[in-house]
């Protein structure tokens, strides 16, 4: 469990959930401007948000509609909390609201009342089981899920959870790692990987390093042949489409021998070693 902004899982989805989506669907998502902190599994939080947007995409078919994410957040008193989920007794207070809505065929009163029930599903190929591992993982964490459909008119899942309302904590690791003036240390990322490399970059920069970042192996051995003197470290993807890192490795070597160089990699540690 750790403390996530839930605004800041939706972007992380989008290229995941855009592939298995009809080009005729527009995915949609409305954010509260400020960061809505909750105490949660991130993993199982975009697990479900993966799990209702692939049901919303399932109702719409090959049809053209909207796929709408929501995050807000809001104060709950006890009779509102009681008349969504009588039975699970939750406090009032801040509650973190996500919703995820189509547009597509609705659900009739009958299956609405199952739809949580394990085992039941109208998919053909379906277990039945992801919505009430859902509605698990909500009710663990104190919240509640909740359901609004009509036949022709679409649904809309609605998931409440209770917000931290601690302030966020300061990092201490940043302000102390940020160093003054020339004192900044320098490091090289090397990924031919776009979005993997931007996240490395913004993950540095926070921290008080200055950051060179090369898109292939062959820009990565000019950029360090011209700045060798002031890198101070080099954080290198193993497999590259050029050279190859351990190609890179040896010519980074042969310019300056004790330049330290982590190596990383998305292969498992045997495939790596070897």
């Amino acid at each position: 469990m750790s403390r996530i902004d839930l605004a800041t899982l939706f972007p992380q989805l989008n290229s995941l959930v855009r592939t298995s989506l009809s080009k005729k669907v527009s995915l949609e998502y409305e954010l509260h401007k400020e960061p809505i902190d909750v105490d949660v599994d991130e993993n199982q939080m975009l697990q479900m948000i993966m799990n209702l947007v692939t049901n919303a995409a399932e109702a719409l078919g090959n049809e053209e509609g909207r796929i709408v994410r929501a995050a807000e957040v809001g104060p709950y008193d006890k009779k509102e909390l009681e008349s969504l989920d009588p039975a699970a007794d939750l406090p009032a207070g801040d509650y973190a609201r996500l919703t995820v809505t189509d547009d597509g065929s609705g659900m009739d009163a009958e299956t609405a009342f199952r739809i949580f029930d394990p085992f039941f599903t109208t998919k053909f190929t379906g277990r039945g089981l992801g919505l009430a591992a859902v509605q698990g993982i909500i009710s663990r964490r104190r919240g509640v899920i909740q359901l609004e459909t009509e036949p022709g008119n679409g649904t809309t899942f609605s998931i409440l959870l209770p917000t931290i309302a601690e302030p966020h904590p300061a990092n201490p690791e940043s302000e102390s790692a940020a160093p003054e003036g020339d004192s900044r240390k320098r490091v090289l990322v090397v990924d031919d990987d776009h979005a993997l490399r931007r996240a490395l970059v913004k993950r540095f920069q926070p921290s008080g390093f200055d950051v060179i970042d090369a898109s292939d192996d062959k820009e990565a051995v000019d950029i360090f042949s011209e700045n060798s003197g002031s890198i101070d470290c080099v954080l290198l993807d193993v497999s590259m489409p050029k050279l190859g890192g351990e190609e890179v490795c040896k010519r980074l070597g042969a310019i300056r021998e004790t330049v330290p160089i982590v190596v990383m990699s998305g292969f498992n540690e045997a495939e790596v070693l070897e």
